[in-house]
């Protein structure tokens, strides 16, 4: 068995590669990295709630970017 890892769950795609993904039975586990908590109960997924575009170091490095008001 194989496990999936997927950025973007949430999205017209990613929520439609999830389904699939889930349905598939290659897959026995799959791995989404979210923003947000998502409504999904389903044994094969696994949410790891993260945000990759913010760090609380960066915000301190003098070569970080800032994006709205953020620094990363």
């Amino acid at each position: 068995m194989k496990t999936a890892v997927l950025f973007g769950s949430s999205g017209l795609i990613g929520s439609n590669l999830l389904d699939n993904l889930i349905n598939n039975n290659t897959y026995n586990k799959i791995k989404i990295f979210v923003r947000k908590l998502p409504s999904i109960d389903n044994s094969k997924v696994e949410v790891i709630n993260t945000c990759l575009l913010y760090t609380s170091d960066a915000a301190d490095e003098e070569d970080s970017v800032d994006l709205g008001g953020r620094r990363i």
